[in-house]
């Protein structure tokens, strides 16, 4: 069976290292995006199974790419990370049709348990 696909979107290059290692670790091939106007992109052109996104980034913030993603029909599970731990801004996190969130700064374990848990529902 072939490697299923992460994208990971986030504006920061070691970030983005990150999540890619640990993603890696748990068996997922990986592509990466700077912002989510190009993550939107890389999900039109095909090939992705799953996401991980930030949700501030310049361009196109996670919470717009979520939105973009699920008017073009783009059912694949998401996996939001973000800064924002008030609760008023994880309910508008949750509303955007995304599977789950990680809150920075995180622990490696936190990222690899949620990873392995999207792969097995994949």
């Amino acid at each position: 069976m072939a490697a299923k696909t992460l994208l990971v979107v986030d504006d920061v290059e070691s970030m983005r290292g990150i999540l890619t290692a640990i993603a890696q670790e748990v068996g997922f091939a990986v592509k990466q995006a700077s912002h989510g106007q190009a993550g939107l992109e890389m999900v039109q052109a095909g090939g992705i199974d799953a996401i991980v996104s930030d949700w501030n980034m310049p361009v196109m913030d996670g919470g717009q790419f979520v939105r973009a993603l699920r008017a073009a029909g783009h059912l694949m599970p998401v996996i939001m990370v973000t800064v924002e731990a008030d609760q008023n801004r994880v309910r508008e996190l949750i509303q955007t049709g995304i599977q789950g969130y990680i809150v920075k700064p995180f622990k490696a374990e936190t990222v690899h348990r949620a990873l392995e848990k999207l792969l097995q529902r994949l």
